[in-house]
């Protein structure tokens, strides 16, 4: 019986040893093939390149004092690195349109009272300013941002298990090294970009892909803003001079 005891120990010490070397050994996966279950969750690498056009609408809740809120809605057209955003207020009597062409930024600001409306020069953007609208294009939603994260060049750094149901990569991209938190259904939920984090709910489908329809963007622990987005129109078709400051001077603002 002891004789038999010991083999069973014996035995049982080296099955113990054999797995853990295995374990050690067993091939693991790899931070970039993980981060294709999120690409693939969002609608697959191929699908999320094709998208060369948007155009987004939402209502944008710029925090001031919490709980209070100003309210805006949004229109979001970007396209081939041009873009033109527009804002109004909930009365329809202040609208700013801001516009990119792939060289320089304008803006133009249409205020109306008693009926008339009075519009300023169209005016071009310094570089502080232009720099502040286009972060602001790029991630009004996650489009922009899972583009980014697709693209071949960019690299997947690290990963790691936050929770067991949250996982962190650490990414670069064009654009700078980010923190991007995926869930267990690989959608993701939060960017960091420097001392800006962007988080977001509510996935639906829109023109094959998965994206949210709500965010919220904070600068450190201060909330700046909400989006609710109510369209996410993906590819639309434009007149060849829709992004140019010339259209931007006649277009009809309301």
């Amino acid at each position: 019986m002891k004789r038999l005891i010991q083999i069973t120990m014996i035995t049982s010490l080296v099955a113990l040893t054999c797995w853990a070397a295995f374990s050690r050994n067993a091939p693991r996966a790899l931070p970039a093939s993980l981060f294709q279950e999120a690409l693939r969750a969002h609608g697959g690498r191929e699908a999320i390149a094709s998208i060369g056009a948007s155009r987004v609408e939402a209502v944008r809740l710029t925090s001031t004092r919490p709980p209070d809120f100003i309210e805006r809605r949004l229109r979001v057209e970007v396209a081939g690195g041009k873009f033109k955003r527009r804002g109004v207020d909930p009365l329809g009597l202040r609208t700013q349109i801001e516009l990119f062409d792939g060289q320089a930024g304008y803006s133009l600001i249409s205020s109306s009272r008693d009926g008339q409306e009075t519009r300023s020069p169209l005016l071009p953007m310094d570089g502080n300013r232009l720099r502040a609208v286009k972060f602001g294009v790029e991630t009004c939603g996650l489009l922009t941002l899972l583009q980014r994260c697709a693209d071949p060049r960019a690299e997947v750094v690290s990963h790691e298990a936050v929770s067991a149901r949250l996982s962190k990569f650490r990414i670069r991209t064009s654009a700078g090294e980010w923190n991007v938190y995926t869930d267990e259904s690989h959608l993701i939920r939060q960017v960091e970009i420097g001392d800006k984090s962007l988080q977001f709910a509510d996935y639906r489908s829109a023109g094959g892909l998965r994206l949210p329809f709500f965010e919220r963007v904070s600068v450190g622990q201060r909330l700046v803003h909400e989006l609710v987005f109510t369209a996410i129109e993906l590819n639309p078709a434009w007149p060849a001079d829709h992004f140019r400051p010339e259209t931007l001077a006649r277009e009809t603002i309301r």
